[in-house]
């Protein structure tokens, strides 16, 4: 029994690294701000990590630079506030989160 435990751990552990390696290529970001850019340049999310999760402030951007959704993330939920807004910055959406559903929307 001792030989299909053992075994079994090795498997997990194997797996595990395998993943490991797997996420750090795909550009998927344990810890801090992951940033993406249009193929302009211009600036298109920011995001914020902790454990491969997002956690932490969230903006989107349109390709003329202007805010189009910020919120905020907690533990891989969005808890908090969300606002949305149209291409000229006018607020168009609020809604209110409570980890992950919906509790208040206002659409302007």
């Amino acid at each position: 029994m001792q030989k299909k435990y053992t075994l079994t751990i090795i498997m997990v552990l194997a797996a595990a690294i395998i993943l490991a390696v797997t996420v750090k290529g795909c550009g998927l970001t344990r810890d801090g701000v992951k940033k993406e850019y249009y193929d302009t340049g211009q600036l298109l999310s920011e995001v914020t990590y902790k454990n491969f999760r997002r956690h932490g402030p969230y903006k989107e951007y349109y390709k003329n630079g202007k805010l189009k959704v910020e919120t905020t993330f907690q533990n891989g939920k969005i808890n908090g506030v969300a606002k949305a807004y149209d291409e000229d910055g006018t607020l168009i959406l609020k809604e209110i989160y409570d980890n992950g559903e919906t509790v208040y929307r206002n659409d302007y």
